[in-house]
């Protein structure tokens, strides 16, 4: 069965949203209302995967985003010429991926 509808009987997709889309403007990390860690935490955890404390470290990345519907934190810094990208669950801390170069 095909089913037709005049133009313009569907709402946009904008019309659907839960926000003002011409107002809306993206948090580098999540409201922590509890499900997940925060950057800093992130942070912290990043740089203890690479022995190192925040005094050594310039950061070049510290950002939250969903990678394959997982909620992570992207953690990337340089130390000593050395750069790293770690990349961390946001839920439970546990660290997905490591890279040094």
């Amino acid at each position: 069965m095909i089913l037709y509808m005049p133009m313009g009987a569907l709402p946009s997709a904008a019309e659907n949203l839960p926000y003002d889309i011409d107002n809306y403007t993206a948090s580098s990390a999540p409201s922590n209302d509890g499900l997940y860690i925060s950057l800093d935490e992130a942070k912290v955890i990043a740089l203890s995967k690479a022995n190192l404390t925040a005094d050594q470290v310039a950061y070049t990345e510290a950002s939250f985003e969903y990678d394959d519907g997982m909620a992570v934190y992207q953690i990337d810094f340089i130390s000593d010429g050395m750069e790293y990208e770690v990349e961390i669950n946001a839920v439970d801390g546990t660290t997905k991926a490591e890279t040094i170069r």
